[in-house]
């Protein structure tokens, strides 16, 4: 259907019930789609994201990211360790335990 009203090429490799969605939305299918061009012979993508602010923006983005899953790996060696701790102390009571009953039993 789309192909027959012109939205869309008829060598367009993408889904036809998405095509058929994003037109009715008002948007181009081929901005957003990333099949090559030259198998599909669409419309050349719409670059809407090619400004300084946009790059600048990006960046900035990755960094939150990378600092935000440094502080997840940090977190999770904490807990790491507060395990170990917990399992050695663990230990240390069965220890004790067995000492008492020991004890006890003489």
């Amino acid at each position: 259907m789309c192909i027959n009203q012109g939205y869309i090429p008829p060598t367009c490799k993408m889904d036809g019930q998405l095509c058929w969605l994003l037109i009715n939305d008002g948007k181009n299918p081929c901005d957003g789609c990333n099949y090559n061009r030259e198998d599909c012979k669409g419309r050349p993508k719409e670059e809407k994201y090619d400004s300084e602010f946009y790059r600048v923006t990006v960046c900035i983005d990755n960094h939150i990211e990378r600092e935000r899953q440094k502080q997840y790996e940090e977190y999770l060696q904490r807990e790491r360790e507060k395990d170990k701790r917990g399992q050695e102390h663990a230990k240390c009571n069965a220890k004790t335990i067995i000492s008492i009953v020991t004890d006890i039993g003489r």
